[in-house]
């Protein structure tokens, strides 16, 4: 007798560049890049970032959130959580730049960012990211 068992692999959870077409460059975003890369994108006018995991194009749900409400300043710390079934991304993030008080025309922030990224037991984490808001 044979036993022949499919075991399903386990998700490598790849976050892959975004083509210009989910994430233009001409919208007011906050965009996450692994080295130049853009991985991670929310347009400013959506609740639902957009990544590329494992070849499939994800929208991702919203989930908690201790992004700072009053005016930020460099050095604070936060984090946003965000899911698509059961994978869950969470964005640790350390402000690097705000625009000066007096500049009405600087509209950006800038951060040092980690994106953890959850699938079950299986977890990837990426560290060294660059990430900004603005127009």
């Amino acid at each position: 007798m044979v036993l022949s068992v499919a075991l399903s692999a386990a998700p490598r959870l790849q976050l892959e560049k975004l083509s210009t077409a989910d994430a233009p460059d001409d919208v007011c975003a906050c965009i996450v890049r692994d080295a130049g890369k853009v991985v991670f994108f929310l347009d400013a006018e959506s609740d639902h970032p957009v990544v590329r995991l494992d070849g499939k194009k994800l929208a991702l749900d919203k989930g908690k959130s201790t992004k700072p409400a009053d005016r930020p300043k460099v050095g604070d710390r936060f984090f946003e959580e965000y899911s698509a079934g059961d994978i869950a991304f969470r964005l640790d993030h350390t402000l690097t730049f705000v625009c000066p008080p007096d500049d009405e025309s600087c509209e950006v922030a800038k951060f040092a960012s980690t994106l953890t990224v959850k699938s079950g037991p299986a977890t990837r984490v990426y560290k060294n990211l660059k990430s900004a808001c603005g127009c």
